[in-house]
């Protein structure tokens, strides 16, 4: 759309960043193409219920020009650390529990400040090092996806039981009890 650009807020800071909640704002409400999201960028929720301050995403493709509006902060990662890596970290319990604590609190919204998000010390070990823990994560994060399908599989099946149950009995009875 011609003099608009997509911008997404805290609604779109998901397990996986939620493209489908992007709204569209006229380009004139940029201030700075630093408002622009970028590859590899983290979006972290600054303003939210208390629980959900801190959770964040990773901007692992962009499918059109998108700036980022309320509510949220974009981390943006230098050569020396892996974005999946700094992702897998702001995940951590620690970082969770850190951002819980720097927290402020008003009668429905929690905000975390700029200078609070980037208190947060994240571990760096060599880029090496990070692409080994990534990606080792990364396959044990797919056998537990797997397992939680067939698990979610069993349960239907198990769900589908009584009905088939049901169906045989009546028709053992001819339809009849």
């Amino acid at each position: 759309m011609d003099g608009f650009v997509a911008c997404v807020t805290t609604s779109a800071v998901q397990a996986s960043f939620d493209w489908e909640s992007r709204r569209y704002i006229p380009v004139d409400c940029l201030k700075s193409t630093n408002q622009l999201l970028r590859e590899g960028d983290i979006i972290v929720s600054t303003a939210n219920s208390k629980p959900l301050v801190g959770k964040s995403c990773l901007v692992s493709h962009l499918p059109e020009e998108c700036a980022f509006g309320a509510f949220v902060t974009v981390l943006r990662h230098g050569d020396e650390v892996m974005p999946e890596y700094m992702m897998l970290t702001m995940r951590l319990e620690d970082a969770r529990d850190y951002f819980w604590r720097m927290s402020s609190n008003t009668t429905n919204i929690s905000n975390l400040k700029v200078s609070d998000l980037l208190g947060y010390s994240i571990p760096l070990p060599p880029i090496d090092e990070q692409r080994r823990i990534v990606a080792r994560l990364d396959a044990r994060m797919a056998v537990a996806e797997r397992a939680v399908r067939a698990a979610q599989a069993s349960a239907w099946a198990a769900g589908a039981l009584p009905a088939s149950l049901l169906r045989d009995a009546f028709a053992e009875a001819g339809g009849y009890f």
